[in-house]
Formats: structure tokens, sequence, C-alpha cells
């Protein structure tokens, strides 16, 4: 399995199952069985509900106690306290739908206030590791070895 023998149609093979998993992920995340384009289409049969939304993105503020945040749906409204919060900064938040005025009521709120520092971490780490790879590998045979 791990031999160089057939290594193109292992490294495809590989690729496709990557590639369906995406797919899958991908299918699953449009058509949860249960989310906020769940209870906006039937606000009655989901009042009440239960809503989580990880690592959302604030997209405006509309007042002292409401806001709007976005992720793959654009401004998800939601009634809660505003202090502290600006547009930009990325939230996770449990809230309850209320099918009145089509709003979730915030129950819980997160800031992820290093996410900033999480993302320029990563950026430096790919590019430390694009730089060091010359230094460690070299293409030999038509294939990736270890230099040294």
């Amino acid at each position: 399995m791990l031999s160089d023998r057939h290594r193109w149609l292992k490294l495809s093979a590989a690729l496709l199952l990557l590639v369906l998993l995406a797919a899958r992920y991908t299918h699953y995340a449009d058509h949860l069985p249960f989310g906020w384009r769940v209870c906006v289409s039937e606000p009655e049969a989901h009042d009440g509900k239960t809503l989580v939304f990880p690592i959302y993105t604030v997209t405006r503020i509309d007042g002292p106690d409401r806001y709007a945040i976005s992720k793959v749906i654009r401004d998800i409204p939601v009634q809660g306290d505003t202090e502290g919060l600006a547009a930009g900064m990325t939230v996770s938040i449990r809230a309850t739908f209320r099918a009145e005025d089509r709003v979730a009521v915030q129950t819980e709120r997160h800031h992820h206030t290093l996410r900033v520092h999480k993302k320029a971490l990563g950026i430096v780490a790919l590019l430390a590791a694009l730089i060091a790879a010359p230094l460690a590998f070299t293409l030999r045979d038509g294939g990736i070895t270890e230099r040294g």
C-alpha cells in the first residue's frame, strides 16, 4: 500500500476520496436537518427551538440590543446585548428562535478575540514550511527525496 508501485493511481484515489468527502460535507452543511433556514421556512412549527451559530461574523449593529451575523446565510438577525460588539468580530452564539418576528434571541455568546492571531500564525507556519521544504527535500529520478 505504501510502496511507489502504482503511486499515481493511489494518489488519484486519495484525491477522489477527498473530493467526495468535501462534496458530502458541503451537501450536509447546505441541507442541515435543522437550522436557521428550516426555522424561517416554518416559523410557527419551530418557535422556541435552540439554534447554534459557531464562528459567525458580526455584519452590522442595528441598535443596543440587535445585530446581524453572517456565514453562509447572510444577515441573520439576533436580539441580544451589543455591548463590546463591532462589525467584523467573530462570535459563536447559542440562541432561541422567536417565530413572532423571525429573530434569534441570544442566550449565550462567545467572542473569538484571538481568531485573527490564529489566522496569522497559520499563514506564518505555511510560509515557514514552504521556505523549509526545498532545504529538506529535492526532486530526483521523477520523485521527491530527502536531501542528504
